[in-house]
């Protein structure tokens, strides 16, 4: 599915909801693939969720999450190793962080350049 498609589609949700006289806002939740696509085209975000997916990603540190942090990355005020570190650690147990330390190193040593590289 293209993003243009899932655009259409809550269009077309919003539409059928407006004639059966729904006048409040729905709220939506739209995650992976789906949000990626709409996230690459959107003028503005929300802050506190490209930090959470952000979080997510770094923590998965597939292939794939660590494109999607390169497209999320630039929506978010994270421009360094350490900025990306606390939103590790505002979104993820430290438990979690402990079991994945290695992926985590690994993500950041790729989004940001290793640790021993330093930072200005």
């Amino acid at each position: 599915m293209q993003s243009h498609e899932i655009e259409h589609y809550l269009a077309e949700l919003g539409a059928a909801l407006q004639s059966q006289g729904i006048t409040k806002p729905v709220r939506l939740l739209l995650i992976g693939g789906a949000y990626m696509m709409l996230l690459a085209n959107a003028p503005r975000t929300t802050d506190d969720i490209e930090q959470y997916m952000v979080a997510l990603k770094i923590l998965a540190g597939r292939d794939k999450d660590i494109a999607d942090c390169r497209i999320l990355l630039p929506q978010t005020h994270i421009r360094t190793r350490k900025q990306a570190q606390r939103v590790l650690d505002r979104y993820i147990l430290p438990d979690a962080q402990q079991e994945e330390a290695e992926t985590i190193e690994y993500s950041l040593n790729v989004l940001f350049g290793s640790e021993s590289e330093g930072e200005p």
